[in-house]
């Protein structure tokens, strides 16, 4: 049987490669799958359908996203435009709020 997909949207100023260590925490529950922001990579601010097409490319079935920072909020993008990718998400702020749906 395959494992959930547990997707880690990165914000502005942490790369997934900082956090890998901490990810590998889930690796046995997980299949793990790291997504920089995609407007970093781009170098450009893109539209959110143009970045949920982006992000949706990295996973293959409806995953956990977990956003941290920026990422959490480009999340409720993802969410809205398209829902196949996204099974729950969980978005962590730089302050002390925690979203999870």
């Amino acid at each position: 049987m395959s494992k959930p997909v547990l997707a880690y949207l990165t914000g502005w100023g942490v790369r997934g490669d900082l956090l890998g260590q901490w990810l590998e925490c889930f690796s046995d529950r997980f299949d793990l799958c790291t997504v920089n922001v995609p407007d970093l990579e781009a170098q450009r601010l893109l539209t959110p359908d143009e970045r949920s097409e982006l992000l949706a490319q990295h996973v293959s079935a409806p995953a956990i996203w977990v956003g941290w920072s920026l990422g959490g909020e480009f999340l409720l993008d993802l969410e809205q435009s398209i829902y196949t990718v996204v099974a729950e998400w969980v978005g962590a702020t730089a302050g002390s709020r925690l979203m999870v749906q």
